[in-house]
């Protein structure tokens, strides 16, 4: 038996608002009821798209790090860029494992996984990856190739004012991480929206489930029971009493 706060297919709905009223002799002279859109194939095809997105990050991001790697020596970048790079391979991960676990239940039982579970996962991932996509996305601007000055040249030499030349690689490799960061960045980013949307619509199957009417606060009955033993005087079963008797 599915749980009620299980996500499932939903199926056409018809309110109160929209049925015909008891009075009405014809029924041609109510206007038909306005069906609500469906909301299962939407967020089935979000789930796949989060799936395809996540997944397509990965190679760019193993592409990334190799060129990381072959950097010439005179291209600087803000080191933000790594670290963005390395949050967005975690939460696509993340993003990923739920849009198969989503899939895989939905293919075995007919159900997502708990509404309230999604909902929570397509939050924090929304709200994380597009502040991190779009922080990637600025911090990927800052690359620029030019000559370190180390060590500083004195004031008075012929260099000091001098601009010193860069390799010539420098500015093709320059080109080619910018374009890739902004790539992997901007994938990243529209993995964002899709993690919100699919928490909109979410929430919208939340409204319409009413979960709320279905919970119920347990009921029954607590009591307590006590006695008391009232000891009359010179009992010789009285702790006291007992004690006296022996010691006289």
């Amino acid at each position: 038996m599915a749980s009620p706060y299980s996500e499932s297919l939903p199926a056409p709905e018809t309110t109160s608002e929209e049925a015909p009223l008891l009075g009405s002799s014809d029924p041609s002279s109510e206007p038909p009821p306005t069906p609500r859109p469906q909301l299962g194939k939407p967020i089935l095809g979000l789930t796949w798209l989060s799936l395809a997105l996540a997944a397509t990050t990965w190679p760019f991001l193993i592409a990334l790090k190799v060129l990381w790697d072959h950097e010439p020596i005179d291209y600087h970048y803000s080191w933000g860029i790594r670290d963005d790079a390395s949050a967005l391979l975690g939460l696509s991960i993340a993003a990923a494992i739920f849009a198969t676990g989503n899939l895989l239940r939905l293919r075995f039982s007919r159900l997502y996984l708990p509404l309230l579970l999604n909902l929570i996962a397509d939050l924090v991932l929304a709200f994380y990856l597009i502040a991190v996509s779009a922080n990637g996305i600025a911090d990927g601007l800052q690359g620029d190739c030019y000559k370190s000055w180390y060590p500083p040249p004195k004031i008075g030499d012929p260099g000091h004012e001098q601009p010193l030349p860069v390799e010539p690689g420098c500015y093709r490799y320059a080109y080619r991480v910018t374009v890739l960061q902004e790539v992997v960045m901007s994938l990243g980013l529209v993995l964002g929206v899709t993690s919100l949307v699919l928490a909109v619509l979410r929430l919208v199957l939340a409204y319409r489930s009413k979960f709320w009417r279905r919970m119920s606060i347990p009921t029954g009955t607590f009591s307590v029971e006590f006695s008391v033993k009232i000891l009359r005087q010179g009992d010789p079963n009285a702790p006291g009493q007992g004690q006296a008797q022996r010691t006289s």
